[in-house]
């Protein structure tokens, strides 16, 4: 399985993947973001799968896949792949406005899950998809969120609580009827994936 992903963790990546393939690229150059592409074998894979679809639709391959990763530079994945080092608020600037596909896995704390979710779901085109990973009940407080350098972009004190994504999915998505909730994410032991559409 590529990359840090666990039991159905991939699948619904692909799935999601497709499924708003089948929606833009038809008409559109489909942009792609990972945040937290770590050393890249999720995005490797996901490049490819995509490459697949293009080819199983006899099309010819028209996207862009943008990596954020403030600390980790992957190998060279490709001429579709767009690295940006630097914490993700501070990527989307060098990214066009018109995305259509966003998976959150960078830090996990509350207050950087919940900036990326109002930062990249305000931009994202409707129809896109947004999802998060280890939002699993059980990963939940799991693993302090103390990556050496963010100190300034979030709150220490709140991050050294673990995991916070569930929380933030639980408080904020109510608020937020302009995503309609596609997959919750299983009650897995690791990981977890929760899909949002964008109405």
């Amino acid at each position: 399985m590529p990359g840090i992903l666990w039991e159905s963790d991939y699948d619904s990546l692909k799935e999601s993947v497709w499924r708003v393939l089948e929606r833009f690229a038809w008409m559109a150059t489909v942009r792609f973001i990972e945040i937290g592409v770590y050393r890249g074998e999720t995005s490797k894979e996901l490049i490819v799968n995509i490459y697949d679809w293009y080819d199983k639709h006899n099309l010819m391959a028209n996207f862009v896949f943008y990596g954020i990763d403030p600390f980790i530079a992957p190998p060279p994945i490709g001429k579709d792949f767009t690295l940006i080092s630097c914490p993700s608020h501070l990527a989307i600037s060098q990214i066009p406005t018109d995305f259509h596909w966003v998976w959150v896995d960078g830090c996990h704390c509350y207050q950087c899950v919940e900036r990326d979710l109002q930062n990249y779901g305000d931009r994202l085109m409707p129809g896109g998809e947004l999802l998060f990973h280890d939002a699993s009940p059980r990963m939940q407080g799991r693993d302090p969120q103390t990556y050496e350098g963010m100190t300034e972009f979030h709150d220490p004190v709140e991050a050294a609580k673990g995991i916070a994504v569930r929380r933030v999915l639980d408080t904020v998505m109510p608020e937020k009827p302009i995503f309609r909730l596609v997959q919750r994410a299983p009650d897995q032991q690791f990981g977890g994936v929760e899909v949002y559409q964008k109405v």
